[in-house]
């Protein structure tokens, strides 16, 4: 059956159809009639378009609204029929957050730490979206106070929660043996991410947007789903999730049902109308009103027309263009070039400046955490300059993309970062930090892969940190955290052997 053991999401995603598809599946959804998705599948089709249509539409998260349409069958039976599985597929995973957010506020609680839900999670607890018709991947939580984080790492790790990494923002856990079971695809069994926030300060195209204090103090007291738990409401949800939806647009794209959220508010309170506050408008708004034009492309009718007026009102039309032209999707843009595509959106020399500052600069914090474990003075330094080189060297375009022969040899040097490239038979590792990459062949010998994916090759030494090992020879190194060849999630030191 179509998706039975999910989708090979490294080949599907490079589909040119991917976007089309995308596009289409959103499209029917706002129509509330499958027909956008059915005429983007052409007269006759095939297996191969099927499955991309039925991909596309899990990606974006919206598989479930499409199973509940009332003319779903004008779609062919084989793609009709994931919909609905995929439809209670993903009302199991939702009892399964519900059960798992339960969990956490109830521990949480006992040490009277104090969180409130977030985004997604939010919308679940004030029943603006059902459960099973909102697919999420983690569940978000603001705490009341950040000086208490080491407390809720504690309670988390009583009952199987683990910390995965640290950022300013954030701290992320994963629960022990877990294990993507349906990769593409809503599964009950695939892994569920908590992240307990310090704060909400979001940077967004060289400006800092932060709703922590409007959130805090517009957090609602809700009992549902066997939680009691403070729940982001009103006019600072709407605010939050513009403001995340802008630091996804800029990035990489809003998902499908990101975008849905805000009809979903619409629908309840009208078309919407957001306070601003005064930090955010000397910020700047354009950010927001890209995002904000974006969605009105998917769903017309979210937001008022005054609103987005006072959104675009001091944008120049030239760089609400260069937004409208890009597609609005995740998943359905070049990963390279992502620097230039932002500081093209960047309105403003300053703001130009700061994106450069923050991008190029890493958090001292962030690399001791995530880069040297343990590091202090000189060494944690040199860390961060050996990361900072790196960085200053890939903006400046010194990019070797390798794919060479066996007869020769790139050798990736200490002090050198590179980013979503791909390392063929013939590289070899020693010393560089690799962020999204792919190693299919060769030696790493010392280095970093980061959130990568290690094909073939030989892993002689370095770190294996957050990817997906395939295949190859793990000779040696530090593992500290990944999936292997089964999907299976194996923690710090369990590296696979094959």
């Amino acid at each position: 059956m179509l998706g039975a053991q999910g989708f090979d999401c490294e080949r599907l995603l490079l589909e040119p159809d991917f976007a089309r598809f995308s596009r289409a599946a959103v499209a029917s959804v706002a129509a509330g009639s499958a027909q956008p998705v059915r005429d983007a599948l052409g007269s006759s089709p095939g297996g191969v378009e099927i499955e991309r249509a039925a991909f596309a539409t899990s990606i974006q998260g919206v598989a479930p609204l499409l199973a509940v349409i009332s003319d779903v069958d004008v779609l062919p039976e084989e793609l009709a029929e994931f919909l609905r599985v995929e439809a209670r597929q993903s009302a199991a995973r939702s009892q399964a957050l519900l059960a798992a957010l339960a969990e956490v506020q109830s521990a949480l609680s006992r040490d009277e730490i104090q969180p409130v839900a977030l985004k997604g999670a939010a919308l679940l607890l004030s029943g603006a979206a059902e459960p099973g018709l909102r697919p999420m991947a983690d569940l978000d939580f603001l705490l009341a106070d950040p000086a208490k984080m080491e407390e809720a790492t504690r309670a988390l790790g009583a009952i199987g929660w683990r910390p995965l990494f640290d950022t300013r923002r954030h701290r992320v856990f994963a629960r022990e043996g877990e294990r993507v079971a349906r990769p593409g695809c809503e599964d009950p069994e695939n892994p569920i991410r908590v992240e307990l926030h310090y704060n909400l300060r979001l940077p967004v195209l060289g400006r800092v947007y932060d709703v922590t204090h409007a959130l805090l103090a517009a957090a609602e007291p809700v009992e549902r789903y066997g939680a009691r738990i403070l729940v982001a409401a009103g006019n600072a949800l709407r605010r939050h999730l513009l403001v995340h939806a802008a630091e996804d647009f800029a990035a990489a794209g809003i998902r499908g049902v990101q975008a849905h959220d805000f009809r979903l508010l619409s629908r309840r309170e009208g078309p919407l109308r957001i306070a601003l506050s005064e930090a955010d408008r000397k910020a700047g708004l354009a950010p927001l009103a890209y995002a904000a034009r974006a969605i009105e492309r998917l769903f017309p009718g979210s937001f008022a027309p005054e609103f987005l007026a006072v959104l675009c009102g001091g944008v120049p039309g030239m760089f609400l263009e260069r937004a409208d032209a890009l597609s609005p999707f995740r998943k359905t843009r070049p990963p390279r070039g992502w620097t230039k595509r932002a500081l093209s959106l960047a309105e403003s020399p300053a703001a130009k400046v700061r994106f450069l500052a923050r991008t190029s600069f890493p958090p001292l914090e962030e690399v001791k955490i995530n880069v040297a474990p343990g590091a202090r003075g000189l060494t944690l330094a040199l860390a961060w300059l050996r990361i900072l080189g790196g960085r200053f060297r890939s903006a400046l375009g010194r990019r070797q993309t390798s794919g060479p022969g066996p007869a020769s040899t790139v050798v990736l040097r200490p002090g050198t970062v590179r980013c979503f490239e791909r390392f063929g038979p013939g590289t070899v590792n020693r010393g560089a930090v690799l962020f999204c990459c792919e190693w299919d062949g060769g030696v790493f010998e010392s280095g970093v892969l980061w959130n990568g994916i290690f094909r073939s090759g030989t892993f002689r030494g370095g770190v294996f940190r957050g990817g997906w090992w395939r295949g190859g020879v793990f000779e040696g190194g530090f593992w500290h955290r990944g999936y292997g060849p089964d999907g299976r999630y194996r923690p710090r030191g369990e590296a696979p052997r094959s």
